[in-house]
Protein backbone atom coordinates (compact mmCIF):
# COMPACT_ATOMS: atom_id res chain seq x y z
CA UNK A 1 0.00 0.00 0.00
CA UNK A 2 2.77 2.40 0.90
CA UNK A 3 4.57 1.67 -2.16
CA UNK A 4 1.35 2.60 -4.07
CA UNK A 5 0.51 6.08 -2.19
CA UNK A 6 4.40 7.30 -3.43
CA UNK A 7 3.15 6.10 -6.69
CA UNK A 8 0.60 8.41 -6.26
CA UNK A 9 2.47 11.06 -5.09
CA UNK A 10 4.15 11.22 -8.25
CA UNK A 11 1.16 12.19 -10.12
CA UNK A 12 -0.03 14.89 -8.17
CA UNK A 13 1.01 17.80 -10.13
CA UNK A 14 0.15 16.24 -13.27
CA UNK A 15 -2.82 15.13 -12.50
CA UNK A 16 -5.37 18.41 -12.42
CA UNK A 17 -8.08 18.46 -9.44
CA UNK A 18 -11.35 17.33 -10.58
CA UNK A 19 -10.20 15.52 -14.12
CA UNK A 20 -11.92 12.63 -15.19
CA UNK A 21 -10.02 9.88 -16.89
CA UNK A 22 -11.67 6.75 -18.79
CA UNK A 23 -10.58 3.17 -17.97
CA UNK A 24 -8.22 1.86 -20.75
CA UNK A 25 -10.56 -0.90 -21.89
CA UNK A 26 -12.15 1.43 -24.56
CA UNK A 27 -14.21 4.49 -25.30
CA UNK A 28 -17.54 2.59 -24.74
CA UNK A 29 -16.29 1.55 -20.80
CA UNK A 30 -18.38 3.89 -18.90
CA UNK A 31 -16.12 3.21 -15.69
CA UNK A 32 -14.44 6.70 -15.10
CA UNK A 33 -11.60 7.60 -12.08
CA UNK A 34 -11.91 11.57 -11.31
CA UNK A 35 -8.58 12.90 -9.90
CA UNK A 36 -9.47 15.61 -6.52
CA UNK A 37 -8.97 17.19 -3.75
CA UNK A 38 -11.51 16.71 -1.53
CA UNK A 39 -12.73 17.59 2.35
CA UNK A 40 -13.71 14.83 4.66
CA UNK A 41 -17.49 15.69 5.79
CA UNK A 42 -17.88 11.77 7.55
CA UNK A 43 -16.63 9.34 8.94
CA UNK A 44 -18.68 6.47 8.77
CA UNK A 45 -19.26 6.13 5.80
CA UNK A 46 -16.44 8.05 4.52
CA UNK A 47 -18.00 11.03 2.27
CA UNK A 48 -15.59 13.52 0.65
CA UNK A 49 -17.02 16.85 -0.74
CA UNK A 50 -16.38 19.49 -3.17
CA UNK A 51 -15.88 23.12 -1.68
CA UNK A 52 -18.99 25.29 -1.37
CA UNK A 53 -20.92 22.24 -0.21
CA UNK A 54 -20.73 20.61 -3.84
CA UNK A 55 -20.93 17.54 -4.80
CA UNK A 56 -20.17 14.51 -2.27
CA UNK A 57 -18.58 11.20 -3.01
CA UNK A 58 -19.51 8.25 -0.21
CA UNK A 59 -16.50 5.82 -0.41
CA UNK A 60 -18.08 2.26 -1.28
CA UNK A 61 -15.40 0.24 0.25
CA UNK A 62 -15.31 2.48 3.67
CA UNK A 63 -14.48 -0.45 5.54
CA UNK A 64 -11.06 -0.96 3.70
CA UNK A 65 -10.51 1.94 4.29
CA UNK A 66 -11.07 2.17 8.10
CA UNK A 67 -8.97 -1.29 8.38
CA UNK A 68 -6.01 0.18 6.72
CA UNK A 69 -3.35 1.62 8.53
CA UNK A 70 -1.55 3.61 6.42
CA UNK A 71 -4.61 5.54 5.93
CA UNK A 72 -5.30 8.66 8.15
CA UNK A 73 -8.41 10.38 7.86
CA UNK A 74 -9.95 13.10 10.13
CA UNK A 75 -13.00 15.08 9.95
CA UNK A 76 -12.29 18.44 8.56
CA UNK A 77 -9.04 17.12 6.38
CA UNK A 78 -8.60 17.51 2.84
CA UNK A 79 -7.37 14.49 0.64
CA UNK A 80 -6.25 14.00 -2.54
CA UNK A 81 -7.51 11.41 -4.09
CA UNK A 82 -8.88 8.88 -6.80
CA UNK A 83 -12.56 8.02 -7.21
CA UNK A 84 -13.72 5.54 -9.65
CA UNK A 85 -17.14 4.81 -10.28
CA UNK A 86 -19.86 3.64 -12.90
CA UNK A 87 -21.13 6.97 -14.92
CA UNK A 88 -23.80 4.92 -16.47
CA UNK A 89 -25.11 3.57 -13.30
CA UNK A 90 -24.70 7.20 -11.68
CA UNK A 91 -24.88 9.77 -14.47
CA UNK A 92 -23.95 13.13 -13.43
CA UNK A 93 -25.90 15.68 -13.83
CA UNK A 94 -26.40 19.18 -12.20
CA UNK A 95 -28.88 17.83 -9.84
CA UNK A 96 -27.03 15.23 -8.62
CA UNK A 97 -25.97 15.37 -4.92
CA UNK A 98 -23.61 12.56 -4.27
CA UNK A 99 -22.13 9.50 -5.72
CA UNK A 100 -20.41 6.58 -4.16
CA UNK A 101 -17.03 5.22 -5.47
CA UNK A 102 -14.44 3.04 -4.66
CA UNK A 103 -11.77 5.54 -3.45
CA UNK A 104 -8.04 5.09 -3.75
CA UNK A 105 -6.28 7.30 -0.79
CA UNK A 106 -3.32 9.74 -2.08
CA UNK A 107 -2.39 11.83 0.98
CA UNK A 108 -3.56 13.57 3.71
CA UNK A 109 -2.83 17.21 2.47
CA UNK A 110 -4.28 18.47 6.34
CA UNK A 111 -1.58 15.81 8.60
CA UNK A 112 1.47 17.61 10.08
CA UNK A 113 0.33 21.73 8.87
CA UNK A 114 0.27 24.18 11.56
CA UNK A 115 -1.15 27.87 10.52
CA UNK A 116 0.36 30.47 12.60
CA UNK A 117 -1.44 34.01 12.30
CA UNK A 118 0.56 36.03 14.49
CA UNK A 119 4.24 37.63 13.62
CA UNK A 120 6.73 35.17 15.15
CA UNK A 121 10.62 36.35 15.24
CA UNK A 122 12.47 36.32 12.24
CA UNK A 123 9.45 35.17 10.73
CA UNK A 124 10.32 31.29 12.06
CA UNK A 125 14.14 31.13 10.45
CA UNK A 126 15.69 28.38 12.89
CA UNK A 127 13.96 26.33 15.42
CA UNK A 128 11.08 25.56 16.42
CA UNK A 129 9.71 25.96 12.98
CA UNK A 130 12.96 25.19 10.94
CA UNK A 131 15.50 22.64 10.34
CA UNK A 132 15.34 21.40 6.91
CA UNK A 133 14.97 23.31 3.54
CA UNK A 134 12.80 22.10 0.53
CA UNK A 135 13.25 21.13 -2.72
CA UNK A 136 10.82 23.65 -4.31
CA UNK A 137 7.61 25.13 -4.11
CA UNK A 138 5.32 25.09 -7.50
CA UNK A 139 3.45 27.71 -8.89
CA UNK A 140 0.12 28.32 -9.10
CA UNK A 141 -1.14 26.56 -12.58
CA UNK A 142 1.31 23.91 -11.81
CA UNK A 143 0.76 22.77 -8.12
CA UNK A 144 -0.37 25.10 -5.92
CA UNK A 145 -4.12 26.43 -5.71
CA UNK A 146 -7.28 27.05 -3.13
CA UNK A 147 -9.81 24.24 -2.19
CA UNK A 148 -12.12 27.40 -0.80
CA UNK A 149 -11.40 30.78 0.18
CA UNK A 150 -10.17 30.08 3.48
CA UNK A 151 -8.15 26.91 2.55
CA UNK A 152 -4.60 27.46 0.29
CA UNK A 153 -3.10 24.23 -1.25
CA UNK A 154 0.48 24.28 -1.48
CA UNK A 155 2.29 22.34 -4.24
CA UNK A 156 5.74 21.87 -2.58
CA UNK A 157 8.36 19.38 -3.04
CA UNK A 158 11.04 17.67 -0.20
CA UNK A 159 13.36 15.54 0.73
CA UNK A 160 11.67 12.55 2.82
CA UNK A 161 13.27 9.24 3.51
CA UNK A 162 9.92 6.57 4.49
CA UNK A 163 7.30 8.43 5.21
CA UNK A 164 5.87 12.42 4.08
CA UNK A 165 3.89 12.85 7.44
CA UNK A 166 7.09 13.02 9.48
CA UNK A 167 7.77 16.17 8.19
CA UNK A 168 5.80 19.32 10.12
CA UNK A 169 5.34 22.26 7.77
CA UNK A 170 4.34 26.11 9.58
CA UNK A 171 2.95 28.92 7.43
CA UNK A 172 3.50 32.01 9.59
CA UNK A 173 2.27 35.20 8.78
CA UNK A 174 4.86 37.49 8.11
CA UNK A 175 6.06 40.40 10.18
CA UNK A 176 6.55 42.70 7.24
CA UNK A 177 2.75 42.89 6.66
CA UNK A 178 1.00 45.82 7.77
CA UNK A 179 -1.71 45.27 10.61
CA UNK A 180 -5.55 45.54 10.62
CA UNK A 181 -5.63 49.00 11.88
CA UNK A 182 -3.30 49.79 8.81
CA UNK A 183 -5.25 48.42 5.64
CA UNK A 184 -4.30 49.93 2.56
CA UNK A 185 -0.55 50.78 3.58
CA UNK A 186 1.08 48.17 1.04
CA UNK A 187 0.52 49.70 -2.04
CA UNK A 188 0.12 45.98 -3.73
CA UNK A 189 -2.12 44.68 -1.22
CA UNK A 190 0.16 41.16 -1.16
CA UNK A 191 -0.05 38.94 1.68
CA UNK A 192 3.30 37.78 2.71
CA UNK A 193 3.23 34.27 4.37
CA UNK A 194 6.57 32.40 5.86
CA UNK A 195 6.67 28.65 5.47
CA UNK A 196 9.06 26.46 7.45
CA UNK A 197 9.81 23.11 7.05
CA UNK A 198 10.80 20.28 10.28
CA UNK A 199 12.14 17.09 9.25
CA UNK A 200 11.84 14.62 11.69
CA UNK A 201 13.61 11.47 9.70
CA UNK A 202 16.93 10.60 9.68
CA UNK A 203 18.18 10.23 6.09
CA UNK A 204 15.90 11.90 4.18
CA UNK A 205 17.15 11.39 0.38
CA UNK A 206 13.52 10.71 -1.46
CA UNK A 207 12.23 13.19 -2.93
CA UNK A 208 8.32 13.70 -1.79
CA UNK A 209 5.84 15.88 -3.99
CA UNK A 210 2.56 16.91 -2.68
CA UNK A 211 -0.37 19.36 -1.45
CA UNK A 212 -0.24 20.63 1.77
CA UNK A 213 -3.40 22.22 2.74
CA UNK A 214 -3.30 25.26 5.04
CA UNK A 215 -5.95 27.72 7.09
CA UNK A 216 -6.00 31.02 5.32
CA UNK A 217 -8.72 32.67 7.82
CA UNK A 218 -6.24 33.69 10.51
CA UNK A 219 -4.16 35.14 7.91
CA UNK A 220 -6.94 36.66 6.28
CA UNK A 221 -8.32 38.55 9.36
CA UNK A 222 -4.90 39.74 10.61
CA UNK A 223 -4.37 41.27 7.12
CA UNK A 224 -7.62 43.34 7.49
CA UNK A 225 -8.64 43.50 3.93
CA UNK A 226 -8.76 41.41 0.81
CA UNK A 227 -5.51 40.52 -0.50
CA UNK A 228 -4.73 41.29 -4.07
CA UNK A 229 -2.03 38.40 -4.04
CA UNK A 230 -0.50 35.80 -1.59
CA UNK A 231 3.17 35.54 -1.66
CA UNK A 232 4.54 32.15 -0.01
CA UNK A 233 8.49 32.69 0.93
CA UNK A 234 10.25 29.61 1.93
CA UNK A 235 14.32 28.29 2.26
CA UNK A 236 14.57 26.35 -0.47
CA UNK A 237 18.15 24.13 -1.37
CA UNK A 238 20.66 24.98 -3.47
CA UNK A 239 22.18 21.60 -3.49
CA UNK A 240 21.17 18.74 -5.10
CA UNK A 241 20.38 16.03 -2.23
CA UNK A 242 20.60 18.23 0.65
CA UNK A 243 17.93 19.26 2.98
CA UNK A 244 20.60 21.47 5.39
CA UNK A 245 19.63 24.57 6.22
CA UNK A 246 23.40 25.31 5.44
CA UNK A 247 22.67 24.22 1.70
CA UNK A 248 19.88 27.09 1.55
CA UNK A 249 19.76 29.40 -1.10
CA UNK A 250 21.11 32.92 0.21
CA UNK A 251 18.15 34.36 -0.26
CA UNK A 252 14.63 33.27 0.35
CA UNK A 253 12.70 32.24 -2.66
CA UNK A 254 8.49 32.60 -3.45
CA UNK A 255 5.81 32.16 -5.00
CA UNK A 256 2.38 34.05 -5.71
CA UNK A 257 -0.92 33.51 -5.98
CA UNK A 258 -3.93 35.64 -6.85
CA UNK A 259 -6.47 36.30 -4.45
CA UNK A 260 -8.84 39.07 -4.95
CA UNK A 261 -9.27 38.27 -8.47
CA UNK A 262 -10.59 35.23 -7.29
CA UNK A 263 -12.49 35.84 -4.32
CA UNK A 264 -13.79 39.47 -4.58
CA UNK A 265 -15.01 39.57 -0.92
CA UNK A 266 -14.29 41.58 2.37
CA UNK A 267 -13.02 40.01 5.53
CA UNK A 268 -13.65 43.69 7.89
CA UNK A 269 -16.44 41.44 9.37
CA UNK A 270 -13.37 38.95 10.60
CA UNK A 271 -12.00 39.00 13.94
CA UNK A 272 -8.51 37.73 15.40
CA UNK A 273 -8.26 34.60 17.42
CA UNK A 274 -6.90 34.97 21.18
CA UNK A 275 -3.56 34.34 21.71
CA UNK A 276 -3.54 33.31 25.79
Amino acid sequence: MFMKQLKFLMIVFTLMMGVSFTSCMGESDPTVSPVATLKVVSAYPYTFQYPNDGLKIVASNTSELLTDNSVNLGLGDIIFLQYTYNSEEQPLTSETKEITAKVTIGHNCTSGNTSIGVPVENNGAGEPYENATIVELLPAGQGTMYYDKNTLLLGVTFYGEKSPYKHDLALIYGDDNHSAGDAGKDEEGIMKLYLRHVNNEEKPTERFSMYRAFDLSQFLAAFGETPTKIRIYANETDKNGSYSLEDAKKELQYEEIDYKSIFAVSYTHLTLPTIL
